[in-house]
C-alpha cells in the first residue's frame, strides 16, 4: 500500500494553509527613535560655556545666568518669601597653568514686595578653575565662598602678584550710622589653597564724619603692588604699599574758654594741645593722616614691615 502523507503534504501546501499568507504576516516593530542631540541655545553670555560646564542644567545660557533650582525656580521676583541664588560670571584671566579662572558673582533675588530694598549682604563670591580638553570645558577646582559681597558695592579686578602671578582684588565698600569704609582683600587663583593673603581684609578708606562730636576723621589710602619687591625679598608676592592722605580733628570739649588758667589736655597723638580761639573759644586740634605703609608677604600673609598705617578703624 503506497503512503500518502508526503503527497498529502504536497497539495495542502500548495492550496496555502490558512494564515500564512505573506499579506497576513505581522507588521515588523518600528525601529527605536534615536535621541536628537540638544541644539545649543543662543546665548549673549561670552561665559556661556564654561557656566555650563560649572553649574550643568542649572545654568540658563538664554538668561546669561545660573540659578540654584534651574529654570523652576527661575521667577520674578521670588515667591513665598524664598531668595533664590542668581549667579553671573563677571571676569575670567587665563593662568600660567593653562586653566581658566572665573569668578562668579552670586545675587539673592528678593521675594515680592521687597525689590526696592536692594541688593541683599553677605551674597557669595565663588572662583572656579576649568581647563578645555577636546573642545569641551571641565572644572579642575571649585573655590565656594571666597568672599561676600557688600550692600553698598564690591569691585573685583585682577592684579599682578608678582611676575607670571595673576591676582584677584575685591574691595568691599561699607555705608552705616555716618560711617563709611572700604576693605581690600587679595586672592591667588592658582594657589594650593584659597585664602585672603592679607590674612584679615585690609582697611583702605574709613570716614566717621556722617556720626563724629569729639574725634571726626577722614582718611583713604591708595594702593599698589610694587613690581619686583617680592623677588628682592625672595617672597612669593611683590609688596603692598600704602599711600595714605586725609585728616584727624580733636573737637574741644563743651564750655572750653580761652581764658582758663589751665593747658587743654594734648590731642591723643600728636602731643599738641588744641589752641584758643580769638573769641576765647578753643578751637579743634588737627592731624594729618598723611604717611605711607608697606606691608611684605611673610609667614602665611602679608604683614607691615616699614611705615605706619595712620588709618583709624572702627
Amino acid at each position: 500500500m503506497k503512503k500518502l502523507l508526503p503527497t498529502a503534504l504536497l497539495a495542502l501546501a500548495a492550496a496555502g494553509l490558512p494564515g500564512c499568507s505573506p499579506d497576513d504576516a505581522p507588521p515588523r516593530a518600528a525601529p527605536a527613535a534615536q535621541p536628537q542631540a540638544k541644539a545649543p541655545v543662543a546665548s549673549k553670555d561670552p561665559y556661556a560655556p564654561l557656566m555650563q560646564a560649572v553649574f550643568g542644567d542649572d545654568y540658563l545660557p538664554a538668561k546669561g545666568y545660573a540659578i540654584e533650582g534651574g529654570a523652576a525656580a527661575d521667577v520674578s521676583p521670588a515667591q513665598d518669601g524664598d531668595m533664590p541664588l542668581v549667579l553671573t560670571a563677571t571676569t575670567s584671566a587665563a593662568l600660567p597653568s593653562g586653566d581658566t579662572a572665573l569668578v562668579v558673582e552670586g545675587s539673592f533675588r528678593r521675594p515680592t514686595g521687597e525689590e526696592m530694598l536692594g541688593e541683599v549682604e553677605g551674597s557669595p563670591v565663588h572662583l572656579f578653575l576649568l581647563r578645555q580638553r577636546d573642545g569641551v570645558w571641565h572644572v579642575v577646582r571649585r573655590h565656594e565662598n571666597i568672599a561676600e559681597k557688600s550692600r553698598n558695592g564690591t569691585d573685583i579686578r585682577w592684579v599682578t602678584l608678582g611676575p607670571g602671578k595673576p591676582g584677584l582684588a575685591i574691595e568691599n565698600h561699607w555705608l552705616g550710622q555716618g560711617y563709611t569704609a572700604t576693605w581690600l582683600s587679595l586672592y591667588d587663583p592658582a594657589g594650593e589653597r584659597m585664602a585672603n593673603l592679607l590674612g584679615d581684609s585690609l582697611m583702605t578708606r574709613s570716614d566717621n564724619e556722617g556720626a563724629c562730636e569729639d574725634e571726626c576723621w577722614s582718611g583713604e589710602a591708595k594702593w599698589r603692588l610694587e613690581a619686583g619687591s617680592g623677588r628682592a625679598r625672595n617672597a612669593p608676592y611683590d609688596d603692598l604699599v600704602l599711600e595714605i592722605t586725609g585728616e584727624e580733628t580733636l573737637q574741644p570739649g563743651d564750655g572750653a574758654q580761652a581764658d582758663t588758667d589751665e593747658a587743654p589736655p594734648p590731642a591723643p597723638e600728636t602731643g599738641k594741645s588744641p589752641q584758643p580761639a580769638g573769641d576765647g573759644a578753643t578751637v579743634a586740634a588737627k592731624r594729618s593722616l598723611a604717611g605711607t605703609a608697606r606691608y611684605a608677604y611673610r609667614d602665611g600673609k602679608y604683614q607691615l614691615v616699614e611705615g605706619t598705617n595712620t588709618l583709624p578703624t572702627f
